[in-house]
């Protein structure tokens, strides 16, 4: 599961028979679990994590800002991917991590589903988050400019 997130290999490709072949000849007989195990242990690491996560961006001593950028796959479902942007003050970097991904579907007025579901999740965090938030940055896509705007 490290190699898979940490390596950047799709589950897709962590799936295959023959990627599976080539790990357990490089690992002298390790066997790779099944995407689905990896799938939902992902997902259980995220639910215990998103609480430390949405009190750790409160602790910040900078605002911070989010960034909005969407895909659809083959069936036409909408994937927003919002991510957390800040300033580490004491080694003046810049810092972000994946918050989340809505899963939207592509229809019209999307832009209300989009807000909504953005606007939960972040109602989700606390009210603490959205104090601490100073922008929100897109791809100037009609869709997410009526998201922002609404937002605020």
């Amino acid at each position: 599961m490290d190699y898979v997130v940490e390596g950047g290999v799709t589950l897709r490709a962590a799936g295959d028979i023959r990627f599976k072949k080539f790990v357990v000849l490089l690992t002298n007989r390790y066997e790779p679990l099944p995407t689905r195990t990896i799938l939902r242990r992902i997902v259980k690491l995220y639910r215990i994590l998103e609480p430390l996560l949405a009190a750790f961006m409160c602790s910040l001593d900078v605002a911070i800002s989010l960034t909005l950028d969407n895909w659809s796959n083959y069936n036409l479902k909408g994937f927003y991917v919002v991510t957390v942007h800040w300033v580490d003050v004491t080694f003046l970097t810049n810092k972000n991590i994946l918050l989340t991904i809505l899963n939207v579907k592509c229809r019209t007025s999307v832009s209300k589903r989009i807000g909504a579901a953005l606007f939960e999740y972040l109602k989700h965090l606390g009210r603490d988050v959205v104090t601490c938030l100073l922008n929100v940055v897109n791809d100037n896509g009609s869709n997410v400019m009526v998201v922002v705007a609404r937002l605020f």
